[in-house]
This record gives structure tokens, C-alpha cells and sequence, in this order.
């Protein structure tokens, strides 16, 4: 129980570390609450819901192949993803107009 109590503080450090590296330590608010607000503004915009499906659905497909080792499998962890973000090089997601993001 001691050890699994140990990797919990240990992935919420990490996470807190890495939020905090990526710039969401010096507001008022937690930034649990930032990024749960940024996903539900997102989520409004039909484009970034199908990114999020087409997300989901590779990685539920590579899952399971996760415990097989070799080059394929390198390949496919390396390109996850890369097909669905090609087309943000050209063309941003559409981003819904916030009310609320500027009152963080």
C-alpha cells in the first residue's frame, strides 16, 4: 500500500511540475481548472471533436499491441497521431470565441 501511495504522489508531482513547466502555475485558478475549462470551450468546435474521436480510436487500436516489440510497432507509436495533426499545418482548428477564458 506504501508503495502504491509513492507512485501516486510521484505522478502528481510530475504533473503538477509539468503544468507548471508548460505555464499554468502563476494564475489564481488551479490549472485543472484552466485545462477542464479549455476542453469544454474546444469541445464546442466540430473539427476538434472529430480529432478527439479519430484520436481515440488509434489509440485504441494500438493499445493492444503495446506489449509486442519490434520495428512496426516503433513506427506506429512514432506516426500516432501525425495523420489527424497534418492538416493543422495549413489550416487551424476552429476555435470558438471564449467568454469566460479572459475572467482567468
Amino acid at each position: 500500500m506504501l508503495l502504491f501511495h509513492h507512485i501516486i504522489l510521484n505522478i502528481l508531482r510530475f504533473r503538477e511540475e509539468l503544468m507548471i513547466a508548460e505555464g499554468l502555475g502563476d494564475f489564481e485558478d488551479h490549472h485543472d481548472k484552466i485545462v477542464e475549462l479549455a476542453m469544454m470551450q474546444y469541445m464546442k468546435a466540430e473539427d476538434f471533436r472529430m480529432k478527439i474521436r479519430a484520436v481515440s480510436a488509434q489509440y485504441t487500436a494500438l493499445l493492444p499491441r503495446l506489449h509486442i516489440k519490434g520495428e512496426e510497432l516503433d513506427k506506429a507509436i512514432e506516426e500516432f497521431g501525425n495523420d489527424i495533426l497534418e492538416n493543422d499545418i495549413d489550416e487551424e482548428i476552429q476555435k470558438p470565441v471564449s467568454t469566460t477564458a479572459d475572467k482567468i
